[in-house]
């Protein structure tokens, strides 16, 4: 793998979900162990992404609350808080419009109206999701899913009020 992101000039590495590692199982210590040499090996910017990484075994690498400043990981990363959006401001409610007309144009329904979800249901998305990108998406997808079984092939109050919010834990 190092060879091949070398070959390719690989520039940037994306990994998700780093929340999901239990340090108290032997593989996602062996991840770990992976993930710091791939850094150490391949020129190129990691961004990993998770919920409540600082308090995950990720940057702690499974250690307890007195023994994590020896962890290496913590140290080789620079943390950045994102929170849900905020809708106090125009321009707060325009990135969350900016972000549903994203969501719209990835979306492949044959009978989307235009903004479709930044129109008129942006402001009953935001209430709902309460500017959580980690409700939104599964959420929009489980409702496009049925748009698309239905034969409806749009997203519409009606059905997002048919489509239970994940339980995100």
């Amino acid at each position: 793998m190092v060879d091949l992101a070398r070959d390719c000039g690989t520039a940037l590495f994306l990994i998700d979900d780093v929340h999901f590692l239990d340090y108290r199982r032997h593989d996602s210590t062996e991840v770990n162990k992976h993930i710091k040499a791939l850094t150490s090996l391949i020129g190129a910017t990691f961004v990993y992404a998770g919920i409540d990484c600082a308090n995950s075994g990720f940057l702690n690498e499974g250690r307890s609350p007195e023994t994590r400043r020896k962890s290496q990981v913590r140290w080789r990363v620079v943390r950045y808080e994102v929170g849900p959006f905020r809708g106090d401001t125009h321009a707060q409610r325009s990135a969350w419009a900016s972000l549903l007309h994203t969501i719209e144009r990835k979306l492949v329904l044959m009978r989307a109206p235009e903004r479709m979800l930044s129109g008129e249901l942006a402001e009953f998305l935001f209430e709902r999701t309460h500017g959580s990108i980690g409700i939104l998406c599964p959420w929009l997808r489980d409702a496009a899913v049925s748009a698309i079984e239905s034969g409806e092939e749009r997203i519409t109050k009606a059905l997002l009020e048919q489509t239970p919010l994940p339980d995100i834990d």
